[in-house]
């Protein structure tokens, strides 16, 4: 025991001797990235094709094709709920600043997105199912730079080398040499990028950043918000088997009968006589007088399972935060309220996730394109919360603590020349201006609160 520990000892000494001079006082959280088992899968090309399982561990990126067919491609629900983050993602507006090169970049950031708003679309999907993004800042050619996201599950941290390597090759079930190699230095910034040419590698001009949601047990692999709903995913797609297995067979030809109300054992003796004729040597077909014949396909039993389906659903729902009203859910549908869960839908994620997504955009741009540049979320531009904007605007302009051009910017209106003076107090009692409209008050008029000042009483 005590060599195993003077073994993991030795190896800490010697990873924090070669790195602490690198250890910034910025650094919130310690890389264990070193200390981990790694995960031998990572680099195993048969895992990506392996059978579906609801005990794997789900942060590794070797399950990730297995994951996504799942949420993506089985379950309906899943599949709505990733496509309403992924949406609402792609719906936010940027307010850019920087070099001319970097505005550009940002409204195209590569051929096949075309557009940064189906690029956020893809960037939340991929942290959705996976919770990892890998993007490639291609500066190959310096007067076309593009900005691509590499499947996370082709991507392998190499943690012994320092090296993130890319294998495109994967899908086609090849085992080749990296076609990418991106070297990082103690702080996981990228240092160099070689590039598969032939047989050797060539160094170009290219940074990787990794952007993920933050997993307690690992910090080679992030948590998202498909690993909580994995269980209830597998669940779900059991019930819809049963489902669909019966109904492929011809469903079941049963149901259950309606009884007139009984009450007395006459009663009781006449239903249990006519139901055991029914039938009966097929001379009988038709049910006594207030009896009914209602057809189901699915027992008792089976309807609980519904029940079952849709708790699941649920559970999906509050997996990926998306309001089931959202989604026309059967369980919480409610047409009254669906402004009411758009806008908790931004509060509680969106304007979270788009905040926290922009600002590791806005540091990877920063770093590797252009250090000048900033990238913020335009709030004013959110339908969700406009009433909330402007109802901050009215308290603002009634408290006297603001400029016109302060209150015009909460609504995302530009500043104007003569609004950089403190706006006036709105003064009001009882919900009528302090001063009051003296002189005289027409016969039968509603004076109102003005009868104080009616000259015409003295």
């Amino acid at each position: 025991m005590m060599g195993l520990f003077d073994f993991i000892k030795g190896g800490a000494d010697d990873f924090i001797k070669r790195n602490i001079e690198a250890v910034s006082s910025e650094q919130k959280s310690y890389d264990y990235a070193a200390f981990e088992l790694q995960n031998d899968l990572a680099y195993d090309i048969s895992a990506l094709f392996s059978p579906a399982s609801t005990k794997p561990n789900w942060t590794k990126a070797s399950n990730f094709a297995d994951r996504a067919n799942k949420f993506y491609f089985q379950c309906s629900v899943s599949r709505a709920c990733i496509e309403k983050r992924a949406q609402g993602i792609a719906n936010i507006d940027l307010l850019v600043t920087g070099k001319a090169s970097t505005k550009k970049l940002l409204q195209s950031p590569n051929p096949t997105d075309k557009t940064l708003s189906n690029a956020l679309r893809v960037w939340e999907t991929s942290l959705s199912i996976g919770g990892d993004l890998y993007l490639f800042y291609d500066l190959r050619n310096p007067f076309e730079p593009y900005i691509w996201a590499l499947r996370q599950d082709l991507v392998s941290n190499n943690v012994k080398k320092q090296q993130y390597e890319y294998r495109p090759a994967r899908l086609s079930g090849k085992d080749t040499p990296p076609q990418l190699i991106f070297q990082y230095d103690s702080l996981g910034n990228t240092i160099r990028c070689l590039e598969l040419n032939g047989t050797s590698y060539r160094g170009v001009d290219g940074y990787l950043q990794r952007i993920a949601h933050h997993n307690p047990l690992s910090a080679t692999e992030g948590a998202g918000a498909g690993d909580s709903a994995l269980r209830s995913v597998d669940i779900w797609l059991i019930i819809e088997e049963l489902i669909a297995t019966k109904f492929g067979n011809g469903g079941a030809k049963g149901g259950l009968i309606t009884a007139p109300t009984i009450r007395t054992q006459k009663d009781m003796a006449d239903a249990q006589h006519f139901l055991s004729q029914l039938n009966d040597q097929k001379n009988i077909n038709v049910l006594a007088n207030g009896m009914e014949f209602v057809s189901t396909q699915l027992t008792f039993g089976e309807l609980d399972v519904i029940n079952v389906r849709a708790a699941q659903a649920a559970s999906i729902q509050d997996a990926f935060k998306v309001p089931g009203v959202l989604l026309n859910s059967t369980t919480q549908t409610t047409y009254a309220n669906m402004r009411a869960g758009d806008k908790i839908f931004y509060r509680t994620f969106i304007g979270p996730e788009a905040h926290w997504l922009v600002g590791q955009l806005e540091w990877g741009i920063r770093k590797y394109i252009d250090a000048t540049a900033t990238l913020k979320v335009d709030e004013t531009q959110i339908d969700h919360i406009q009433d909330d904007q402007l109802q901050m605007a009215k308290d603002m302009a009634s408290m006297g603590c603001f400029t016109a051009n302060e209150v015009r910017a909460i609504l995302g209106k530009p500043p104007v020349d003569d609004g950089n003076e403190l706006m006036k107090p709105i003064a009001s009692q009882n919900g009528q201006p302090e001063e009051k409209p003296k002189g005289p008050v027409g016969f039968n008029a509603d004076s109102g609160d003005r009868g104080d000042a009616n000259t015409n009483d003295k």
